[in-house]
């Protein structure tokens, strides 16, 4: 039997070799059991919660592989999930493949019950795990202690005496920093807008808390973070993962489970209320989301104007910093180069909209060819039929045809023929219609001349369905915006190319699709 090995590793308190260590068991499991390992099919996630299985690709297309091993050995449940609705997902795939699957520490079948209780156990550390780490954090809040990320202008030092294992720390001013923040407070209440600050913060050389230079969103947390006024509040908010997305998204919590506590102040209470003020009245009728962009219908507001169908898909060849459109959607430039300066990025480019849009045009036609999208959408065919017929199709007539054997033979021993025939109509009926059903699937002859139809204007698809389509191409990438300067005689001057690599792709395994094997990132054209 071949066998597959998932190993998973989740926080830096394992050792590093952990996953390694979890490999080796399972091989010595599979060598005690006469089985064979695949090499090519064992799997390492190395840093990955098992608290979703969306976030983790690699199970996925393991367990999309089914048709090429026999046999899924882990080093405990854990490793695969610890969330039980993962648990049963996982065993009602390996169920519908009739594969098998075993724990190496325990030698149990995941089927097995005690497997079931363990993977319960599993998820119900998890539960302990967050409960006690948030009452470690509310411990140290209510006792002024530093509680995870240290804000700009302070820093943590370890509280002296002997406190064994876990030592605490606390807040304290950094001198330097701390006049950096005098600064921003007084320049804003002064007039001075984020961005102008941010430029010259930048040309003075002076570190960002964090990244490439200092922008106007990390001013803007400084001037609203009552931190610096000397009260620091914890447990404002909540983050929680998505089990479906795998994606964290925040909560906040009622007023009354926040923990207020007092640290030294960086800036005093009337400075930190007058910059509140100086915020409102600019701020005034322009409402913005919690991520500080515009919400409202005022004149420069998103909502107003919109997204270009190329917002986030194209970054600065210089900085790596976003390119999209600078004014009303017309020009495009790089966002770092604008919002910190040309300490930061020295691109300063200026490119209509329209130059961009053609350049983009040319880059799809290179690749978006009727003979390149066509091998891909004959790929994709052959892979939904295959997928019918293994979910919809080859399966259950195997089961039918079997059930029709069994049936002929029952009336041949003197069954209730009249009963035996109407249940061998229905299954005939049944099959009939999952060939139909498998047949009913388009050829790529039937479906390329509409193909064909929708490259022949690029333009148009560029600019209404382009963004959904350059995000498929791009596969999680951006288009570099690369700049060149040129000389012409005495006169020079800058042009531009879009640098990246677009490749026409079959979408990576999806739970939808386990049991077929997908391309990947491997099958570009």
């Amino acid at each position: 039997m071949k066998a597959a090995i998932y190993a998973r590793m989740s926080t830096d308190k394992q050792s590093a070799d952990s996953t390694v260590d979890q490999v080796a068991r399972c091989r010595d499991f599979a060598r005690a059991r006469g089985f064979e390992v695949v090499d090519a099919l064992v799997v390492e996630d190395a840093g990955v919660s098992g608290a979703s299985r969306h976030n983790r690709p690699r199970l996925l297309d393991l367990i999309a592989r089914t048709a090429e091993w026999d046999v899924l050995l882990c080093w405990d449940s854990s490793r695969l999930a610890r969330d039980s609705e993962d648990l049963g997902w996982i065993r009602n795939r390996l169920r519908a493949a009739r594969k098998a699957a075993f724990e190496a520490s325990t030698g149990l079948d995941l089927f097995n019950v005690g497997a079931k209780v363990l993977g319960v156990m599993a998820e119900e550390y998890l539960t302990k795990l967050r409960a006690d780490t948030h009452r470690g954090m509310q411990g140290r809040a209510e006792r002024g202690l530093a509680t995870g990320g240290t804000p700009y202008g302070y820093v943590s030092e370890p509280v002296p005496g002997d406190h064994g294992k876990h030592v605490p720390k606390r807040l304290l001013i950094h001198s330097d920093r701390a006049e950096i923040v005098r600064r921003i407070y007084s320049d804003f209440v002064a007039g001075c807008g984020l961005r102008q600050r941010a430029l010259r913060l930048n040309a003075d050389g002076i570190p960002a808390p964090r990244g490439k230079g200092w922008a106007p969103s990390a001013l803007r947390a400084i001037l609203v973070n009552p931190v610096y006024k000397g009260e620091r509040v914890w447990n404002k908010t909540e983050w929680r993962k998505d089990h479906e997305t795998g994606r964290r998204v925040r909560f906040e919590r009622p007023e009354a489970e926040h923990v207020h506590t007092q640290v030294d102040p960086i800036v005093d209470v009337f400075t930190w209320e007058r910059a509140q003020r100086a915020r409102e009245e600019r701020g005034g009728a322009f409402e913005r989301d919690e991520r500080g962009r515009l919400t409202n219908t005022a004149k420069g507001s998103h909502a107003r104007r919109g997204r270009h169908p190329l917002a986030g898909l194209l970054a600065c060849g210089e900085c790596g910093g976003g390119f999209g459109a600078l004014n009303r959607r017309s020009v495009f430039g790089c966002y770092w180069h604008r919002d910190r300066g040309p300490s930061v990025c020295a691109n300063s480019l200026r490119i209509p909209a329209d130059d961009l849009e053609e350049v983009l045009r040319w880059e799809l036609a290179g690749v978006l060819t009727p003979g390149n999208a066509s091998n891909v959408l004959s790929r994709a065919l052959d892979l939904a039929r295959a997928r019918a017929e293994r979910t919809t199709g080859t399966e259950r007539l195997e089961q039918i045809d079997a059930a029709l054997g069994r049936l002929v033979k029952l009336a041949e021993q003197g069954g209730v023929v009249e009963e035996l025939a109407d249940r061998m109509r229905e299954l005939r009926a049944e099959r009939s219609a999952l060939r139909e059903q498998v047949r009913e699937l388009p050829d790529v002859d039937t479906l390329r001349p509409a193909l064909e139809r929708a490259l022949s204007d690029l333009g148009a698809l560029v600019k209404s369905g382009g963004a959904d389509l350059l995000r498929r191409l791009l596969v999680g990438r951006r288009l570099e915006v690369r700049r060149h300067t040129f000389m012409l005689g005495n006169v020079s001057g800058d042009t531009f190319e879009l640098a990246g690599i677009l490749k026409l792709e079959i979408p990576a395994p999806t739970e939808a699709d386990a049991g077929i094997r997908y391309g990947g990132s491997g099958g570009g054209i």
